[in-house]
């Protein structure tokens, strides 16, 4: 238990209480009740148009919005809602892979090509000015592996 619940793992709260906030991750629960029903051959199909235009029904829909888009990276759908909107015709996909870390050769590549960069910067700020004053604070000193006992 957290004073904050900013400061929470995770927290449970209800749309209503959402609105308004933005979390990395939104799972929706299964509690909405959706403009559906089964048919004769137990198919869950959408409402008709009158129907699903009811207060109750359109009240719902709203409260389904907010709960989506409090996310900001990743909504899980909840069985009935991904039901629900594979009905009007979306498609959940999942969420893309998380970034391949960089091999080590890669990383140091990626290191050298910055300390250029800073080089290319410190040569001509030193050119800019007589005044420029050359210290271990303005020299781009390179780096190197973590483990390296030369890197800075």
């Amino acid at each position: 238990r957290v004073d904050d619940w900013r400061e929470a793992t995770f927290g449970i709260i209800t749309a209503h209480k959402a609105k308004g906030l933005q979390f990395p991750v939104v799972q929706l629960g299964d509690d909405f009740k959706f403009p559906t029903e089964e048919d004769d051959c137990g198919e869950t199909r959408l409402l008709p148009p009158q129907r699903m235009a009811r207060p109750h029904f359109q009240e719902e829909l709203n409260v389904l919005y907010v709960a989506m888009s409090r996310a900001e990276k990743v909504l899980r759908l909840s069985p009935g809602a991904a039901r629900f909107l594979r009905l009007l015709g979306h498609e959940a996909r999942p969420p893309p892979p998380p970034p391949t870390p960089l091999s080590e050769r890669a990383r140091l590549d990626e290191c050298r090509r910055a300390d250029e960069e800073r080089w290319r910067i410190f040569e001509v700020e030193a050119k800019r000015s007589f005044l420029f004053a050359v210290g271990v604070t303005t020299v781009p000193w390179p780096r190197g592996p973590e483990d390296n006992c030369l890197a800075l």
